[in-house]
């Protein structure tokens, strides 16, 4: 039976430390054949989205437009598009991303409606671990909120929560004014979503399947 996770992952709360079984364990792998040896790795661990990752890496031109949309003091970015994974990846991706390029302290924080599986965790954002009953995700919320409104971090990043929490979405607006938001959703924004209190500048992503290969995402970008 696979461990459940911490359902809130912060710089340091997760340190290596040695144990009996790890040079044994290291010795067993440094005797594999190469290609078998990364594929162990690679089923063993979950996937580390970022914005080199290969899913989005093989459009530069949207690569670099989602890292010069990331280097904003300020303002919001909001994610839409199908299927949900993708949203969730791609929101991953820009929060580590964002973490690697400043190292030390609360760079980032957030709420994510999803439990932190498939995906390794974005350090700084709370997972809610797939809470399907709305009166248990509302309680979660409102416990939660007040930690993460009063952290000083720089990038927040709310994935699935805008739809859940009609009461937060002013709040989570008002971020924007001294932080970067990103925001990823089921349904699609509209202008009038847009309007209601998000400062500039706003930038509408969506994300797709790509065509060539369905794994690779599709990335467009618009500024409202």
């Amino acid at each position: 039976m696979r461990a459940v996770p911490p359902t809130h992952w912060r710089r340091g709360a997760n340190p290596a430390r040695p144990t009996k079984s790890r040079p044994c364990l290291l010795a067993s792998l440094e005797r594999l054949p190469e290609q078998a040896r990364q594929q162990l790795l690679d089923e063993a661990c979950r996937l580390h989205p970022t914005l080199k990752h290969r899913r989005l890496s093989h459009d530069s031109l949207a690569a670099s437009r989602l890292r010069e949309i990331l280097g904003k003091p300020s303002g919001t970015s909001l994610i839409q598009g199908n299927p949900a994974h993708i949203r969730t990846f791609l929101i991953a991706a820009l929060g580590n991303s964002f973490d690697q390029a400043h190292p030390g302290g609360d760079a980032v924080a957030g709420l994510d409606i999803h439990a932190a599986e498939a995906l390794a965790p974005v350090i700084g954002v709370n997972y809610l671990a797939n809470l399907l009953s709305a009166s248990e995700t509302a309680k979660r919320l409102e416990c939660i909120w007040p930690s993460i409104r009063g952290k000083a971090a720089r990038l927040f990043l709310f994935n699935g929560v805008w739809n859940r929490a009609l009461e937060l979405r002013e709040e989570i607006a008002s971020c924007a004014r001294q932080a970067h938001v990103i925001v990823a959703d089921e349904f699609e924004f509209t202008r009038r979503d847009i309007g209601k209190g998000f400062p500039p500048p706003v930038h509408l992503i969506s994300v797709s399947p790509a065509r060539e290969k369905p794994e690779w995402m599709k990335v467009q970008i618009a500024l409202l």
